[in-house]
């Protein structure tokens, strides 16, 4: 009887554990009431009213930062290698694995980001959102570019705003 309850159990819990039923999948688009502005060079993106800042274009290259202070969600890049900055930055290989480790802060911080959602152009494969559920909750976006998934910005949030999150990153379009 013991055995049987311990199989049971050991059941229970691979299936508890196994990877979430489906990736959330979301297709872009254009939000009616939001303002388009530059995001990239070649992409724009869309937030609510509530965010300040955005794009800063300088003779080294682009750095991005947005933040809605209500709660302190912050949409940001700046991939530099010392000399300029670049759009994106580290190439994700395998779009399939189920999470990331990712480093934020300078190196400060290393967060495992457990969750993906998916986003499709026409039902192909072109961003992803790789995020915790922490109370602060981080998460990178991986945007395709050039045939690959590239690291696009990164994004701190609580949980309760993944939605909003959700709807801005809908917007990254190419211009």
């Amino acid at each position: 009887m013991k055995y049987l309850v311990i199989t049971l159990f050991s059941f229970l819990l691979l299936f508890s554990c196994s990877k979430n039923s489906e990736d959330q999948e979301y297709e872009i688009g254009q939000h009616p009431l939001w303002p388009k502005e530059p995001f990239k060079r070649d992409y724009t993106i869309q937030f609510p009213d509530t965010y300040k800042g955005g794009l800063v274009v300088g003779f080294e290259g682009n750095i991005f930062n947005k933040l809605k202070q209500i709660d302190s969600t912050r949409f940001w890049y700046g991939y530099s290698n010392g000399l300029f900055f670049y759009d994106f930055n580290d190439t994700l290989f395998n779009t399939e694995q189920s999470s990331i480790t990712a480093v934020f802060n300078y190196g400060n911080l290393v967060l495992v980001l457990p969750k993906k959602i998916k986003f499709t152009q026409n039902g192909q494969l072109i961003g992803l959102l790789y995020h915790n559920s922490d109370v602060q909750s981080y998460g990178r976006i991986f945007w395709k570019d050039d045939g690959y998934f590239k690291a696009s910005a990164d994004i701190k949030f609580k949980p309760q705003n993944l939605s909003e999150v959700i709807e801005v990153v809908r917007t990254i379009q190419r211009r």
